[in-house]
């Protein structure tokens, strides 16, 4: 567990003037992290914080069109030019844990964001009672917040046909 002090340094830091921030979980440790600030007038540079772990990066405009950018000193700054909403899509490993058959999210801002969890996932833990549950969307509050959660298995259980008083699997 050498690795959680610059977790939780990196946790620390919020995603400030970020209005939409959506984190996905994968099976694999990796979550997809999006994140969506409006351009306020006149400015010419957004720089949000990155965690120690990325990769994947998308760099887009609110119609989608790329936008220049630049990584240094754990930083993204991206050259925002007429765009009204940079997006900001990266894949990391740094806000996942795994646990035995629980996996664990963690992330910290300021504000609400939204934990999306993967498709026949079993909701296990929050750290706090979230703002919205929605399917397997989970908007949580401001502040340092886990959600945690278990894997379906992804082979059924066998099942049993009945014969008078025999069980048998089933063919």
């Amino acid at each position: 567990m050498k690795w959680a002090p610059v977790v939780l340094l990196l946790l620390a830091v919020p995603f400030v003037g970020a209005t939409n921030i959506t984190l996905t979980p994968y099976s694999d440790g990796y979550v997809v992290v999006n994140i969506q600030i409006p351009v306020q007038d006149y400015t010419t540079q957004v720089t949000i914080p990155l965690p120690t772990n990325y990769s994947d990066f998308i760099v887009t405009d609110g119609d989608g069109s790329p936008l220049q950018y630049v990584v240094q000193n754990g930083q993204l700054t991206v050259e925002t030019g007429n765009a009204e909403i940079v997006n900001v899509t990266y894949s990391t490993t740094t806000f996942l844990k795994e646990d035995g058959a629980v996996w664990t999210i963690t992330f910290s801002n300021d504000g609400p964001f939204t934990v999306v969890l993967p498709k026949g996932a079993v909701l296990a833990d929050l750290s706090e009672t979230p703002l919205s549950i929605d399917g397997n969307r989970i908007t949580m509050p401001g502040g340092e917040e886990r959600a945690s959660h278990r894997l379906k298995p992804l082979i059924p259980p066998r099942c049993l046909c009945r014969s008078r008083r025999v069980s048998r699997p089933c063919p």
